[in-house]
This record gives C-alpha cells, sequence and structure tokens, in this order.
C-alpha cells in the first residue's frame, strides 16, 4: 500500500471536524476553510463530493494513514494497491456474481481533527462553497 496526495483547490481547517453525507452512490465531505492568513473563512465551506460510490468507512481514534512527506497545504490523500479495495471488489464479485471494473476505482481518505473517511469511489469534485451546510445538506440530499 502506497499513499500519495491529491492537492485540493482550497486549504482545509486541520483542526475541523468533518461533515460526511452519503446517499446511494454519492458521498460528501464539508469542512471549514481556511483564508490567506490561516483564519476560519466566515461564511465558506470546502466540498468533496465522491461518485460512483461503492463504500464509505469513518474511523475515529486510529492513526491516520497519510504520506511521510506531505507536500501540498491542503489536500486527501489516494491509497495506491489499497487491500480494502481489492477486499471489496471481491466481495461484490462473490455476492452478485458481477465483476467490477477494478480499473474505474479509486480508496481516498480525507482527514479531519481525529476521524479519518475513507471511501471506494470512481472519482471526486471538489469545489469552495459561500453558504450555510444546511443548504449544502439540502443540495445534497436533491441530488
Amino acid at each position: 500500500m502506497r499513499i500519495v496526495e491529491v492537492e485540493l483547490p482550497f486549504r482545509q481547517n486541520p483542526q475541523c471536524h468533518v461533515v460526511t453525507l452519503h446517499q446511494r452512490d454519492q458521498a460528501m465531505a464539508v469542512f471549514d476553510c481556511w483564508d490567506d492568513d490561516a483564519d476560519i473563512a466566515p461564511g465558506v465551506l470546502g466540498c468533496v463530493r465522491f461518485y460512483g460510490v461503492l463504500a464509505v468507512k469513518v474511523e475515529r481514534h486510529s492513526a491516520p494513514l497519510i504520506p511521510d512527506e506531505l507536500e501540498f497545504g491542503s489536500s486527501l490523500y489516494q491509497v495506491l494497491e489499497s487491500d480494502w479495495l481489492r477486499a471489496h471488489l471481491q466481495a461484490v464479485r462473490a455476492w452478485t456474481h458481477e465483476g467490477q471494473d477494478a480499473g474505474r476505482y479509486r480508496h481516498y481518505l480525507v482527514n479531519s481533527h481525529d476521524h479519518q473517511l475513507a471511501v471506494l469511489c470512481t472519482g471526486y469534485d471538489a469545489q469552495l462553497r459561500q453558504a450555510r451546510l444546511a443548504d449544502i445538506i439540502g443540495d445534497f440530499e436533491l441530488g
């Protein structure tokens, strides 16, 4: 297993708690962002929406999986050669008797103050939203 950074286009507050949403084949991580002075940017939230989701898990009080050397000010992480992804695809095949195109799926991680969100999916998009959390949740549910 190898972990690489994927740079985000905004700065996640590393001390924040991430709000996670999951519905059908989508998941979202929402969190506070910093401005250029490393202060919390009021009224601004970072949103990472994962699509083509196979599985989601949230872990607390476990050692976060991160690369040995951090390169970016804010990032999520991709797990290459993921044991969890491989095992999950095998379980799907055993249950459904259908093979999934393993090359389509990725294993991503989002860290927060004391939790880690892990997602198996086909991709993601990231955006900065000037909105209240309730509005983002409403938009996600209508999705």
